[in-house]
């Protein structure tokens, strides 16, 4: 009975070593599937150092939001450049100042100061007229951009050569308005020239 005792332990020793195989690699497989479903479920296994970042932008109102391209470009408008200094020959044709007339502009003092202009471009290109003020006091009032119509060719580009004409308007309100009642002229600045404006007959 003795010589049998190896045989026996060795076919033990087998059946042992294949179990812990089988055990291993059932444990292998769980693992894998584990990590394999976790990734399905859009989470990174535990452990594994994946993270996922959104680079945020600031703006302006204090909100934020996540960069990106869209693949468009801007638009961009072509323009005929400003006017420099001595380009543009100003004549002033006639100056109107009007309070307002209707209630609300009379509860907030507005008035308008037109002015009408002859102005010819001298250059060899295309210009368009640059800004325009009004001195009230020690204010510079800006013209109104806005009224395009009045300002009829004045608002488009000047062709080289050319003269146009048209109405540029200055608006005012409370205080201002009461210290251009007080003027009996007024200096319009346009083109690098200064030009005196009679208010009042």
């Amino acid at each position: 009975m003795r010589p049998e005792l190896p045989a026996r332990l060795l076919g033990f020793n087998t059946f042992a070593t294949l179990a812990i195989v089988v055990v291993a690699g059932l444990a292998v497989g769980f693992g894998g599937g584990y990590g394999l479903g976790q990734l399905g479920n859009g989470n990174a296994a535990p452990g594994s150092g994946d993270t996922s970042q959104t680079a945020a932008t600031s703006t302006a109102d204090g909100t934020t939001g996540t960069t990106g391209t869209t693949g468009t470009t801007p638009e961009t408008t072509a323009t005929a450049p400003t006017a420099a200094a001595g380009t543009l020959t100003v004549t002033v044709l006639s100056t109107k100042y009007k309070p307002a007339s209707t209630a609300n502009g009379r509860r907030r003092k507005r008035a308008r100061v037109s002015v009408s202009l002859s102005v010819r471009n001298t250059s060899a290109s295309p210009l368009v007229l640059g800004p325009a003020t009004i001195a009230v006091g020690k204010k510079r009032v800006r013209r109104d951009a806005t009224a395009t119509g009045p300002a009829g060719a004045l608002a488009k580009p000047i062709a080289a050569g050319k003269t146009a004409k048209g109405v540029l308007r200055f608006e005012t309100a409370g205080r201002t308005t009461t210290r251009l009642k007080r003027q009996t002229t007024t200096k319009l600045r346009i083109n690098g020239q200064t030009l005196t404006l009679k208010l009042r007959a």
